[in-house]
């Protein structure tokens, strides 16, 4: 059964020339049997040889799907800032992104929407790298015990029950989120975690929804420093939506 709900998918994309092009590839021929589905690449101010590399890649790829197409920021601002500047840049009623590595295929991120597609009462629904029968995720330990610890925290923090809050595959319904977008603070790596979370908190229907993953080489992720931050700036988000104290004053 083919996706009937008009549906974008944002593919953030900062010096990814060496890892989009099988992606893009993939697209290219499983769109012919999604008519109601587009491809938007954006390129979030990469190297010269990076965007001129994924340039060619889109180009190739149009020559038999005209929905993919390219959107260039003149700046790199973070991963979060080109996935909202995606979402701004389409009209779809479904609307999410898929990391521009591949780790999760073209045609799992299909069966992903497909999943929303056919559920009139979700709102979104989120991939998840859970082991099981039918799904394959290949993983490096290290990562996999910094992701599972952080998503842990994240868990408990807002009191969300998500099991993945990071995997790099999230769609929505655009008229259940639009609202939530202007209360993001974060640019980089929290942004879709932050919607998440925002969603949760505004009642909407999210579920999770399993998916083969297999790393890729060439990660910008520092398993050191990037976990660090993203908690941090969660910190500051978590803060952000606490109601603001009114102390009263007397005068003596």
């Amino acid at each position: 059964m083919t996706i009937q709900t008009s549906t974008s998918i944002i593919v953030p994309c900062y010096n990814e020339g060496a890892r989009i092009g099988k992606l893009l590839a993939d697209f290219e021929q499983l769109l012919a049997h999604e008519p109601h589905v587009s491809v938007l690449v954006v390129d979030d101010g990469s190297r010269h040889d990076h965007l001129s590399e994924v340039e060619r890649l889109v180009v190739q790829a149009q020559q038999n799907m005209s929905r993919i197409s390219l959107y260039k920021k003149p700046k790199n601002g973070g991963k979060g800032s080109a996935i909202a500047a995606g979402f701004s840049q389409v009209s779809t009623d479904v609307v999410g992104f898929l990391d521009a590595d591949g780790s999760v295929s073209a045609a799992e991120s299909l069966r992903v929407i497909k999943s929303l597609d056919q559920n009139h009462q979700v709102s979104g629904v989120i991939a998840s790298r859970v082991k099981m029968l039918g799904q394959n995720v290949e993983r490096k330990l290290s990562r996999h015990l910094v992701g599972r610890v952080f998503a842990t925290i994240v868990s408990m923090m807002f009191d969300i029950p998500v099991y993945d809050s990071q995997c790099g595959c999230k769609f929505f319904r655009r008229s259940a989120v639009q609202k939530l977008l202007p209360s993001i603070t974060s640019q980089t790596w929290t942004w879709d975690t932050q919607l998440v979370i925002l969603a949760y908190r505004a009642g909407l229907k999210i579920v999770e929804s399993p998916v083969s993953w297999s790393e890729v080489p060439g990660s910008k992720v520092s398993m050191l420093t990037d976990p660090i931050k993203m908690l941090l700036q969660l910190l500051d988000f978590k803060k952000s939506l606490e109601p603001a104290v009114h102390k009263s004053t007397c005068c003596s």
